[in-house]
């Protein structure tokens, strides 16, 4: 019995590891979403995420955007919004299945919301950020997105509020 629980375990451990996505191939699609992204490549950028991932854009919405459709449609507004929107990553970490990257967010407002004071269009804003991801069967299940919103804000015109004071 001691030598079945032991093989049992040994099979459990053995599959765990080689089911999930090899870093090599975690890599490869980390670079591919972060160059859609760049390029604008709505379609394929989205096609990355899983047709039930789940994003947290914490700044500035209060609730997740839980499938792949609302996220496209987010994502399109954003592009809309601010069409250089970009992003330079600086660090990338990866464990398992968890990733987490550093990186800077920047872009030029070209477009305003309702009810957006008129001052936002053509301020430019770089600001820190960082993303936490979990990949699924080799899509992306669900991105917390951090940022500094209030340096963006800061930068935009929008406030003058210093951190720290």
């Amino acid at each position: 019995m001691k030598k079945f629980c032991i093989l049992l375990f040994s099979f459990a451990f053995f599959t765990s590891v080689y089911s999930q996505t090899s870093l090599t191939e975690t890599e490869t699609l980390i670079n591919a979403v972060n160059k859609a992204f760049n390029e604008h490549n709505i379609k394929e950028y989205v096609s990355y995420f899983s047709d039930d991932a789940v994003f947290y854009n914490t700044p500035d919405y209060k609730d997740s955007v839980n499938n792949k459709q609302a996220f496209e449609q987010l994502v399109t507004s954003w592009f809309f919004l601010i069409p250089d929107l970009t992003t330079k990553v600086n660090h990338t970490y990866i464990s398992g299945n968890t990733i987490v990257e550093e990186f800077d967010l920047s872009g030029t407002v070209k477009a305003l919301l309702p009810g957006y004071p008129a001052n936002l269009k053509d301020k430019s804003f770089n600001v820190k950020a960082c993303s936490v991801g979990t990949i699924e069967n080799g899509k992306i299940k669900s991105l917390y997105m951090y940022w500094d919103y209030l340096s963006m804000l800061n930068q935009l015109g929008w406030t003058n509020i210093v951190p720290g004071h």
